[in-house]
């Protein structure tokens, strides 16, 4: 298949974690799917590396959300091979102290699985979810009822 008949994702911090979940469950689903990393490169296409062997569609992006210049490089890579973006994920990992504190006041007693965000970032991402806008849809074990 052509990378052209794909919608295109990025996913920032997006070969670990909750990221590499997002990013593997949205390439199963037929999207092309780039995913960023800040710092290791190398795992990242490690990762990105095992799903195109297995059919899928990535690609790793290095760069700092955190920096505009990089923000603007990966945009641009991601748009001169694909043409468009589709999906933006901003996925942002917690500190471990504030992951502890977190976990703590969560109701169903644990955090959550990487998959069952992705399955949300999923389904927001499809056609079935377009009328839905400036909605929060916490994912968060029933922290915010």
């Amino acid at each position: 298949m052509d990378f052209i008949d794909h919608r295109v994702a990025i996913v920032t911090g997006g070969t670990r974690g909750i990221g590499a979940a997002i990013t593997t469950t949205l390439a199963r689903a037929g999207y092309h799917v780039a995913a960023g990393c800040s710092a290791n490169q190398a795992a990242a296409e490690r990762f990105t590396g095992k799903l195109i062997a297995d059919g899928l569609c990535l690609s790793a992006h290095q760069g700092n959300v955190g920096e505009p210049g990089d923000c603007l490089r990966v945009m641009e890579e991601v748009l001169s091979r694909h043409g468009r973006v589709d999906v933006l994920v901003n996925n942002a990992g917690i500190p471990g102290d504030v992951l502890a504190r977190y976990v703590s006041q969560v109701p169903v007693g644990r955090i959550g699985r990487p998959e069952e965000v992705a399955r949300a970032v999923h389904f927001l991402a499809e056609d079935d979810a377009s009328y839905i806008t400036g909605a929060v849809i916490p994912v968060n074990g029933g922290l915010e009822m």
